[in-house]
């Protein structure tokens, strides 16, 4: 299942598409009036306006509302189309319910609600489909040209026990790596979102390669990425830490053996 671009995961992108889709819905139904959509959103042609302005501002609230929660769990979800097109669906599907509610409510009984938001997810559907899909096409071509490497040689790639390949890592992504009995544990973001990978090997296997791109052991069962140590810290009862510069990750310990090497590369 093909993976997104990490640029469609940014707080950035779901501020574009809770702008853009409601100020497109607004303009295509004032613009072109539907005959389907008119009549139905216009109990008479006074109130015409003003129930547009209404729904639109309900597809602005839920818009926001999904698109902060989807940029919040976006750790939590597959990245894959799937999941982001049923993300969607599911997302005119509530805003459906909310516009068919309102459109139930003012209608005075000429529209009972599951017919008013059967209509709604029909017309919801068929507007809000063009900026949804102009908007994934163009920031897919954009986030494809920002996760290209800007050089091969950066990239890292774990082999198993075998020599066949598993993992690749660009150098800068890496962050840690723990020895875990016969595996080690591979920790580095991609997507924006901080990933592991067991792979069967051992450390002392892959140190030569690690070190030609800059990644040292600290401790006997560590190496870590110097880019990524905010700050070494001793405490009280004499261990050394090493802090990165990534939320949530756990402290790595440092060796006084290796604590040298590491401090004259942060």
């Amino acid at each position: 299942m093909q993976s997104l671009p990490s640029v469609f995961y940014k707080y950035t992108t779901q501020l574009v598409f809770f702008i853009v889709e409601p100020l497109f819905f607004l303009g295509f139904v004032l613009l072109y009036e539907p005959e389907s959509i008119s009549a139905f959103i216009a109990t008479s042609r006074d109130m015409f306006y003003f129930n547009i302005t209404m729904v639109t501002c309900i597809v602005l609230f839920v818009t926001a509302l999904s698109r902060t929660l989807f940029y919040i769990f976006r750790g939590r979800v597959p990245h894959s189309f799937f999941w982001y097109i049923t993300w969607w669906l599911v997302e005119m599907l509530v805003l459906s319910l909310f516009v068919g509610m309102y459109m139930s409510l003012i209608s005075v009984g000429e529209y009972p609600y599951f017919e008013a938001a059967g209509k709604s997810l029909g017309s919801l559907l068929l507007i809000l489909s063009y900026p949804f899909a102009f908007l994934s096409i163009l920031y897919y071509h954009y986030g494809k040209q920002l996760d290209i490497p800007a050089d091969e040689s950066s990239l890292i790639r774990f082999t198993d026990q075998v020599g066949k390949l598993k993992v690749v890592v660009a150098a800068d992504a890496l962050l840690y790596i723990e020895a875990k009995e016969n595996y080690v544990n591979i920790h580095y973001v991609a997507d924006n979102v901080v990933k592991e990978y067991l792979l069967r090997t051992s450390m002392r296997s892959i140190e030569d390669m690690l070190a030609g791109y800059g990644i040292i052991r600290c401790q006997r069962s560590y190496y870590v990425n110097p880019r990524h140590v905010r700050a070494l810290r001793r405490e009280k009862e004499g261990i050394i830490i090493a802090q990165l510069d990534v939320a949530g990750m756990p402290p790595i310990p440092v060796s006084p053996t290796y604590y040298d090497n590491l401090s004259k590369l942060i």
